[in-house]
């Protein structure tokens, strides 16, 4: 656990540190504005446990209540176990970049919340997601939406945490992102050059074998090697067939959340 919330600190802080010259805290005014875009009609990746388990989220709605509390209502997705979840986004600190910024690509804004979400205890392997959040986001005509500038492993637009079986007391990693999720041993994913990411093969058939292939050569490699020489990429790599890219794309098309 004192692993966990060092890292969790680490996170936290990061996009703080970036944004001290670029951001201001505006958290007093803003807080009255509604976000619940940012999170709805997304389906976000994660990890979750020490064998880097894929899981998916997908928040369905998102009610404003004050200030600074919101109800979420969503489902999580590990295999073929969809289960229910119902529970508060707390938010923190809302930062606003400055006008007098130089730095190129930053969003309008970046909030930072605590979550805690309840699955449903009637239903299969359940239990409580806890954690931080971070988003970047920008301004549009229909309100605020999430900035994509930045890959979830970069420690923005990422929930990071724990999941807690009920009745278990020892909690699980768990943490999910736009795209990529950042894991614990940072053995996941590795950022290439050109926003590419490399995909450790080992965890291939921990839930992951549809998503990587349905982005293969779109933003994911899969390297032979993949704590090897950088410069070996993009040739030393895994092929896969044109049907089993196919199929892996049909199944990340599904809309599980509306089972």
């Amino acid at each position: 656990m004192k692993k966990l919330f060092l890292l969790i600190t680490l996170i936290s802080a990061w996009p703080s540190l970036m944004a001290q010259d670029c951001y201001e805290d505006k958290t007093i005014e803003y807080l009255s504005y509604d976000f619940s875009e940012i999170w709805l009609h997304k389906t976000f990746q994660g990890t979750i446990g020490d064998n880097n388990q894929r899981i998916q989220v997908r928040f369905t709605a998102i009610t404003k209540l004050n200030d600074s509390t919101y109800q979420a209502v969503g489902k999580s997705k590990v295999r073929s176990n969809i289960c229910d979840f119902k529970g508060y986004l707390q938010l923190s600190k809302i930062e606003i970049v400055k006008t007098t910024c130089d730095e190129p690509y930053n969003s309008y804004g970046i909030i930072t919340a605590s979550y805690s979400l309840n699955e449903d205890s009637t239903q299969n392997h359940v239990g409580q997601f806890t954690g931080v959040l971070q988003s970047m986001f920008d301004q549009a005509e229909e309100g605020f939406q999430q900035f994509p500038g930045w890959y979830s492993d970069e420690g923005v637009n990422v929930f990071t945490g724990t999941w807690q079986e009920y009745g278990n007391p020892a909690p699980k990693y768990c943490s999910w992102g736009l795209q990529i999720p950042p894991c614990p041993r940072n053995d996941l994913f590795r950022h290439l050059e050109n926003e590419f990411y490399l995909f450790n093969n080992q965890y291939i058939n921990q839930g992951w074998r549809s998503y990587v292939l349905a982005h293969l050569n779109t933003f994911i490699i899969v390297p032979k090697s993949f704590n090897g020489d950088l410069s070996a990429y993009p040739k030393e790599t895994i092929t896969f067939s044109n049907e089993e890219i196919s199929q892996s794309r049909a199944i990340e098309e599904e809309q599980w959340w509306n089972h």
